[in-house]
């Protein structure tokens, strides 16, 4: 099941990465004055645009501290970009494509946090069954006790 929520959180990161490169390019093939306005916001934060791909690129990484830079990297790019779109979400297509990029990247977080909550789940029980197991271990439980709480924790 961690396969999957990982397997899925990471398309929805790279579907939002790829919306947020798409939102560049479609503002610059319509070449409408909306459009332009909309580009002419995102490209004035030239930074926001490198912090997207970097932070993305530095999600994946085995490095906490660098894996958490990227997170914080990627958040604050899309936050920027979302509020724009935002603003200018009746008169852009960009804007909107940007909304949707903001969106997915929503979506990532929240099957982050619910692998999170599944993993936590699955290590308090491991905690949980081991205290168990040193408790008959140790004598201060009988096996009756231990086997019913053991086969309690594993339904």
């Amino acid at each position: 099941m961690k396969k999957y929520f990982k397997l899925i959180s990471n398309i929805l990161l790279y579907l939002a990465m790829a919306m947020f490169l798409i939102t560049l390019f479609v503002g610059g093939i319509i070449n409408d004055r909306n459009e332009s306005e909309f580009l002419a916001v995102l490209i004035v934060i030239p930074m926001e645009i490198f912090a997207a791909i970097i932070g993305v690129l530095l999600i994946n990484t085995k490095n906490e501290i660098v894996h958490r830079i990227g997170h914080g990297l990627t958040i604050s790019s899309f936050a920027i970009g979302f509020m724009c779109g935002l603003m200018d979400a009746e008169d852009s297509v960009s804007a909107i494509l940007m909304i949707v990029a903001g969106s997915l990247l929503i979506l990532y977080y929240i099957f982050l946090l619910i692998e999170y909550i599944v993993n936590r789940q699955e290590k308090n029980l491991i905690t949980q069954a081991v205290e168990w197991k040193k408790l008959y271990d140790d004598g201060l439980i009988t096996r009756e006790e231990y086997e019913a709480k053991r086969s309690e924790m594993l339904k």
